[in-house]
């Protein structure tokens, strides 16, 4: 997933949570659905994420930063890639979001 704009997007100005494309997590040990961002400027097949995102207790947290609110981190920017993984139960909604520009 990406998004084509010129502009950089924090994860809260995503509006994945607040749209229903992405759901909270019970505990931080067992995440519903996960955000996996990847730095395009390494190279190589199969890389891992570079970060890992979930929603949590009414915010947004990011694997090794423990329970800091990490909605401010932009993980929508050029040479940025996302993927989302969908918990097995979730269904498939549509995710529109407005420019800001």
């Amino acid at each position: 997933m990406s998004l084509p704009r010129p502009v950089q997007v924090s994860l809260t100005q995503s509006g994945l949570f607040e749209s229903g494309a992405f759901s909270a997590s019970p505990t931080p040990g067992n995440r519903t659905d996960e955000l996996f961002t990847f730095d395009n400027t390494r190279t190589g097949i199969d890389r891992t994420a570079s970060k890992t995102y979930y929603y949590w207790n009414g915010a947004w947290r990011r694997l090794g930063a423990g329970t800091a609110d990490v909605g401010a981190d932009v993980v929508f920017a050029p040479a940025v890639t996302a993927i989302i993984r969908k918990n097995v139960a979730s269904t498939t909604p549509l995710w529109v979001n407005t420019p800001t520009y």
